[in-house]
């Protein structure tokens, strides 16, 4: 599948890569999470896609204008700029996975180059408790033919 980055169409590509492997995803457990994609700038407006997770699938992504990302309802925002997002991808793409130094963990770490962030800790928290289930749901990735925004 091929699908322009960051679009409403490459997420969905995404959800449908999860929602393909059930199994996969239930051997790293349970996931409720509303969760928020947030890629800034390269020369256009912030862009942010919601993702609900339930259970073992995606069962929800859409892309959310600012009105519509305070009415989401999210648990957290993972939110980088495009160029972050694009060498991370590349190097899902590259390696099948994330490397240690692109996985969600590390470059999240101190917030940068990537943000975690929220209005109640708590519920961002749940990003770090389930996080093994979003880095497989990016590493799914690998597989889309994924074209950059110039």
């Amino acid at each position: 599948m091929k699908a322009t980055f960051p679009s409403i169409e490459w997420f969905q590509a995404l959800q449908k890569r999860m929602n393909e492997q059930e199994e996969k995803y239930k051997l790293l457990g349970f996931v409720d999470a509303r969760g928020v994609f947030g890629v800034k700038g390269n020369g256009s407006k912030d862009r942010y896609f919601g993702a609900v997770f339930d259970t073992y699938d995606c069962a929800e992504v859409k892309e959310l204008s600012q009105d519509e990302l305070k009415k989401f309802d999210y648990d957290w925002i993972f939110e980088g700029d495009y160029a972050d997002w694009k060498e991370m991808l590349q190097n899902i793409k590259a390696n099948g996975h994330a490397d240690a130094d692109h996985s969600l963990n590390r470059l999240s770490l101190l917030k940068h180059p990537f943000r975690i962030h929220g209005d109640d800790q708590m519920r961002v928290d749940m990003f770090y408790r389930l996080q093994a289930t979003f880095q497989e749901f990016m590493d799914d990735s690998a597989v889309i033919d994924t074209v950059y925004e110039k």
